[in-house]
């Protein structure tokens, strides 16, 4: 196996730094790096009840000038990594005046994906800097653990309003709940409620945008009928205050009662937030 990439371009640098520091708030400690020919993925799956799977892909051919992959086998032709992505993004905050940054898989003590950053220097001199990422090559036998998540039944979808309104909104509502309903019509209305035995707060937004991107099958005839899910107010509020990458659009897809699926696009990446539905109590 074999993987070396360089980046000359210093907006790509950036670009590379944020959708990094964006996936570090989103995972666990830990994520899968996935390396194909084309594109780049990094992929978290937490299996617990109320887990958020994470799956986020780039274009490696708009971020990267040179990129080289050997996978496993001909056939196979990509590698997986198990990786902290907080290494990861601290080597490219490193980088953020470099000419260029060089990264491959080493073997040193342990795997690695070494990041070599080639910085300015006022002198003849060359000055460099060099960060070891600590990487578990995952067995090709894994590897079906970490297909992206099948895409549920929704019947509804509606553009998100700006994520700093919405995080502002669900940074108040955690106080009062640990659990948020999240509920959308095909009039393009989206609610957002929290409440107890003692009371009952929402917010509505109207006039949001409604791709079909995502529908399956003929739209609910009654467009002004509610389908809702509950999720973890932390999770929902963590993918509003990860976001380091300006979005073209964020849509946000209710599968009634199961699944809350969100959707950030931007030309160069995409990134997929799977929030399982919580159960009422």
């Amino acid at each position: 196996m074999r993987f070396r990439a360089k980046v000359f371009e210093i907006s790509s640098i950036h670009e590379l730094e944020k959708v990094v520091s964006t996936v570090a708030k989103l995972v666990n400690k830990t994520c899968i790096l996935r390396l194909c020919k084309d594109k780049v993925y990094f992929i978290s799956v937490d299996r617990t009840l109320s887990g958020m799977q994470v799956w986020c892909c780039l274009q490696q051919a708009k971020f990267f000038d040179e990129y080289s992959l050997e996978g496993v086998t001909a056939e196979a032709n990509e590698i997986y990594l198990e990786l902290a992505p907080d290494n990861l993004m601290r080597a490219f905050r490193s980088a953020h005046n470099a000419k260029s940054i060089k990264i491959k898989l080493a073997k040193k003590h342990v795997p690695c994906l070494t990041v070599e950053i080639d910085l300015p220097s006022r002198s003849l001199s060359a000055r460099s800097l060099v960060h070891d990422v600590p990487v578990h090559v995952v067995s090709r036998r894994l590897w079906k653990d970490y297909e992206e998540p099948a895409m549920p039944a929704c019947q509804v979808s509606v553009e998100l309003p700006p994520l700093k309104t919405l995080k502002t909104v669900l940074e108040k509502m955690k106080n009062i709940s640990h659990i948020v309903t999240v509920s959308a019509n095909n009039s393009g209305q989206l609610n957002i409620k929290v409440e107890t035995d003692l009371v009952s707060v929402a917010t509505f937004f109207r006039h949001l945008a409604q791709p079909n991107m995502f529908l399956r099958g003929d739209r609910e005839p009654d467009a002004d009928k509610f389908f809702s899910v509950r999720v973890d107010i932390k999770k929902l509020a963590l993918f509003c205050n990860s976001q380091h990458i300006t979005p073209q659009r964020v849509i946000c897809n209710v599968a009634d009662k199961s699944m809350l699926h969100l959707y950030f696009t931007h030309p160069c990446t995409t990134i997929q937030c799977f929030l399982p539905g919580t159960a009422a109590s």
